[in-house]
């Protein structure tokens, strides 16, 4: 089960709650046992924007976080857990989910701070309609996306690390500071000085993830 399961992570609250979570890459197979009832098993969507979640009174969540480019039988995995052991559940993670080594190459190239696509189908020796097509079926988004992502989730942690912006920006590839606070406020919905400031959102952009 090597490179599926990349993180696993608990909440409770005893009230009522909301956060915001912004786009990681990944997907979450999750658990969320409200009080005195039976627990609720779903899969999170891969955000393409952040968005609100709102969370009950004494709501006990349980994640899963699978590694980016790994793809799901969604329905049979969430029909066969009848558990809530880590050790089961995660050997049912790897019974109904698969890797693609293409797909998980081009991540990796992606994730290595390539400038472009043009850059990564030369570096990973495919053409960009190859790319595109071994991106879409296996993740339903474009290489833009992943490079997009990729870019601005490693910005955001340079400047979690009080990185100076226009530094920040020539380290990734933006062409200016200005490109670069556009696709911070596109991605996490905050000015750079916000992020910077944030305790909820510079947590998400310093966990595991993509």
């Amino acid at each position: 089960m090597e490179n599926k399961v990349l993180d696993i992570w608990n909440h409770h609250s005893n009230e009522a709650s909301s956060t915001i979570v912004i786009p990681d890459g990944c997907r979450d197979l999750i658990m969320r046992k409200p009080k005195n009832k039976k627990p609720i098993w779903y899969i999170s969507k891969l955000f393409d924007s952040p968005e609100k979640v709102c969370i009950e009174a004494d709501d006990r969540i349980l994640g899963l976080r699978l590694n980016a480019g790994v793809t799901i039988n969604e329905n049979a995995l969430l029909a066969s857990i009848d558990t809530e052991d880590i050790d089961e559940i995660q050997s049912r993670i790897d019974d109904f989910t698969a890797i693609d080594a293409s797909t998980m190459e081009a991540l990796a190239c992606f994730a290595s701070n390539v400038k472009s696509v043009d850059a990564a189908s030369k570096k990973l020796g495919v053409t960009k309609r190859t790319l595109q097509r071994t991106l879409i079926k296996n993740t339903n988004r474009t290489p833009l996306y992943w490079i997009m992502l990729s870019r601005a989730r490693r910005a955001a942690r340079e400047l979690c690390a009080n990185a100076e912006y226009a530094e920040t920006a020539y380290n990734n590839h933006y062409s200016d500071q200005a490109h670069l606070c556009r696709e911070i406020k596109r991605w996490f919905n905050v000015t750079p000085s916000r992020l910077k400031t944030s305790d909820e959102i510079s947590e998400q952009i310093n966990n595991k993830a993509y």
